[in-house]
């Protein structure tokens, strides 16, 4: 069975995403400075033509200066925080039984394995509850996400825990960015 490797420009997406993406209740606190600086600098960057998170990356720093970020501490953690979200490598080998599954399972997983902090085992509780793509993900609320989760853990006695609220929160903002903003 052949399956399509995600690489870091799946990762790519609309400069709008950040306004999503920077945010104190989905964001890990090393970013919370670039929070203050998150409208002037996606509408100075689509002012000068950088509409991706790719062509983002490219620009220098002291575009990155022109367009809002105040020095090259800042730059610097944007330019982190810009790669936060990139594949990680997390592939088809880090399935366990995955000769065993369906392709469609098999695909799923590896879709929902793209998120930060998801690996196999999360995936694998999130497509037994149902959750079978990034726009599935991205369709939930958390909270009431976290209790369906809960729920089914507690009904089924799964050996697993459900997500932290703050964990869920960061993997539907990232499934919104992926899917809501994506680059084709």
């Amino acid at each position: 069975m052949k399956q399509k490797m995600h690489n870091n420009m799946d990762s790519d997406y609309k400069i709008r995403g950040i306004e999503v993406l920077l945010n104190e209740d989905c964001l890990v606190q090393k970013f919370y400075p670039l929070i203050k600086y998150k409208n002037q600098l996606i509408s100075n960057l689509l002012d000068m033509g950088c509409f991706t998170k790719s062509a983002c990356v490219n620009l220098s720093d002291n575009d990155l200066i022109k367009a809002g970020l105040p020095d090259e501490n800042m730059v610097a953690l944007f330019r982190c925080f810009l790669c936060h979200y990139n594949n990680k490598g997390k592939g088809i080998k880090d399935i366990k039984d995955a000769q065993i599954r369906s392709e469609e399972e098999i695909h799923s997983l590896l879709e929902l394995m793209r998120l930060p902090g998801v690996k196999a085992v999360r995936a694998q509780l999130y497509f037994h509850c149902g959750i079978k793509t990034l726009s599935d993900l991205a369709a939930y609320d958390a909270e009431q996400l976290r209790d369906k989760i809960t729920k089914i853990i507690t009904k089924e006695a799964l050996s697993c825990s459900p997500p932290f609220p703050k964990e869920l929160r960061t993997q539907i903002a990232v499934a919104k960015v992926f899917t809501k903003y994506a680059v084709n």
